[in-house]
């Protein structure tokens, strides 16, 4: 596995603060990273730039993670996914296992912490397949 250095990670939020903390948390990991806003404007970065992996919220304005991770699989379908979301209440789960269907790799449940952040990225970019959930009951 390449170093986080070497790594360039498309950061999807709608949220300033979470995108901010997003930012520092990976900044601090040894990734750079680039940030947007929506749905809409992660496809528009995918395709300007590469990137070796996707953190997108699943709910949000205009375009939200799921409608991102279904246009995303023919665009770039081997681009490794991890999801994020704070939830709401009991609908978490449904999301979070569709997201995992359409080839998320790991669902982290906000807040979560920068070791839950490293391992759920350590997982993405070293293997196949394999969504994880932070383990946090998401209801």
């Amino acid at each position: 596995m390449a170093e986080p250095a070497a790594r360039h990670i498309l950061v999807c939020d709608d949220d300033v603060v979470q995108r901010e903390l997003l930012h520092e948390m990976l900044k601090r990991l040894g990734y750079s990273c680039d940030m947007a806003v929506n749905g809409r404007e992660a496809m528009k970065r995918l395709r300007q730039d590469r990137y070796d992996l996707l953190i997108t919220d699943i709910f949000m304005a205009e375009m939200d993670g799921i409608e991102l991770a279904r246009e995303l699989r023919g665009l770039k379908p081997d681009l490794p996914v991890i999801a994020v979301t704070g939830g709401y209440g009991g609908v978490l789960k449904p999301y979070a296992h569709f997201m995992t269907v359409m080839g998320a790799r790991a669902v982290l449940r906000k807040p979560f912490t920068r070791d839950e952040l490293a391992g759920a990225l350590s997982r993405a970019l070293e293997g196949p397949v394999q969504a994880e959930d932070s383990g946090k009951d998401p209801a």
